[in-house]
């Protein structure tokens, strides 16, 4: 799977006007005060959106691309009294896709700087039993 996560923080208010504007909705959210699962409570209200799932690195690129447009598009900027952060995980280590590579343009990071959000790439490696039961 590839997949880039889009994560806000921040007050109510700043979180309610952002959501509004962005392309596609928050698939979780959570307030200030709120229990988290592994305990305590979170600082801070937020959301996150999956931004985009794609079958292969290349269509995800494309994909996100488009996102960013939208978001240019739609006059998007980031508060600053949020944090937010847009992540990319890549898998490695199928059959389909033993390696993974993205490669950024010039225009890619200038979106991206644009946008505001700092950018997290990670490869997650493919359990032994994934590869199996693909394999039956």
């Amino acid at each position: 799977m590839n997949i880039a996560t889009l994560r806000v923080e921040g007050n109510e208010s700043s979180l309610e006007s952002l959501a509004s504007l962005l392309p596609g909705r928050a698939d979780q959210q959570w307030f200030k005060g709120d229990r988290r699962r592994s305990g305590g409570e979170f600082e801070l209200s937020g959301f996150s959106i999956i931004v985009v799932e794609g079958e292969n690195p290349h269509l995800l690129l494309s994909q996100l691309r488009a996102f960013l447009r939208q978001c240019r598009e739609r006059g998007v900027v980031l508060p600053v009294d949020t944090s937010a952060a847009l992540s990319i995980g890549v898998t490695v280590g199928e059959p389909q896709q033993f390696a993974a590579s993205i490669d950024l343009s010039r225009e890619d990071l200038k979106s991206l700087a644009q946008f505001g959000a700092p950018l997290s790439i990670t490869a997650y490696p493919t359990s032994d039993e994934a590869n199996a039961s693909r394999a039956i």
